[in-house]
């Protein structure tokens, strides 16, 4: 995703993954943000014409967010936040100099507990269990009025928010608020044919010790801008009848252009989306070895 001078990434064994944007109008406003970065001038909001996707290649496997803000200096400091599925550890990136950075992980209050991104299917909600037996007492449901409403991103989506920011003396700072990290249930439907989101990030947690971070603040809680990018399986794109971007991991990474939409090359049936993973594993693989990848790549687009 990028959009003016910020971009967001997602990146599979240092890979990015491709992206794929749809128009706004196009997409399912229920479960997918609009990016947008505020004009420092006027201060409002300009906001992109697309809806960024990205397809999960292959569930259970870790990836990394990259982020980066192209305009930040020692005068302009800039920091940001990202947001998982809606949730976040509140842990606050700086940003002195234009230059991408990376995150991995979420980490508890006490910096002694990671949490490794991973994309996985979500846990059944409560009352269910893989074999249909049902609970035998009632459950109570929450009514929309009583859902989880998330400041930033919804589930199956990777956000960061950037703000303009100060650093500050230790002491400047309240101590944080302790939160829980888990991975986001998608509340239940009866519309099966329709659903969107397969996937939620899952966390592999490790005890570990974090260094601390450069202590900043942010200055206006009115972020300058804000990249969503929403991840889906690959399954979805074929029933959506849309065709996926080129696997590209030749160009430059901080020249990738956003994919134009394209109707006449479609995913038929399951056999080409197999087609579509192998090919994605025999890239990841042999990354070393270019014309191999080539090849690959276009005897898949033969067919």
């Amino acid at each position: 995703m990028h959009l003016q001078e910020y971009s967001l990434e997602i990146l599979v064994n240092e890979k990015p993954l491709p992206e794929y944007n749809i128009p706004i109008d196009e997409s399912n406003s229920k479960n997918t943000s609009i990016s947008y970065v505020t004009d420092s001038l006027t201060q409002m909001k300009n906001c992109s014409d697309f809806t960024a996707y990205v397809p999960v290649i292959t569930p259970g496997e870790r990836y990394t967010v990259r982020f980066e803000a192209k305009q930040a200096k020692p005068s302009n400091i800039i920091i940001s936040r990202i947001f998982i599925d809606g949730q976040t550890d509140q842990v606050q990136h700086l940003h002195q100099q234009s230059g991408s950075r990376t995150r991995s992980f979420f980490c508890n209050n006490e910096r002694t507990k990671v949490y490794f991104f991973k994309f996985s299917y979500f846990d059944k909600p409560d009352g269910k269990t893989n074999n249909n037996f049902k609970v035998p007492f009632p459950v109570k449901k929450k009514s929309i009025q009583q859902q989880k409403k998330y400041t930033y991103g919804k589930p199956g989506s990777i956000t960061v928010c950037f703000f303009k920011g100060i650093i500050v003396d230790q002491n400047a700072l309240n101590s944080k608020t302790k939160f829980e990290i888990k991975q986001v249930n998608i509340p239940e439907t009866t519309d099966t044919k329709n659903i969107e989101i397969n996937y939620t990030t899952g966390f592999d947690a490790m005890h570990a010790k974090i260094q601390p971070a450069t202590v900043t603040k942010i200055v206006s809680l009115k972020p300058i801008a804000v990249l969503h990018l929403h991840y889906r399986s690959v399954d979805w794109f074929a029933n959506k009848r849309l065709s996926l971007p080129i696997l590209n991991f030749d160009q430059e990474k901080k020249n990738i252009s956003n994919n134009e939409i394209t109707k006449e090359s479609q995913i038929k049936n399951n056999d080409n989306v197999k087609q579509l993973k192998r090919s994605y594993d025999e890239i990841s693989k042999n990354s070393e070895n270019e014309c191999i990848n080539n090849n690959i790549l276009k005897k898949f687009n033969a067919e």
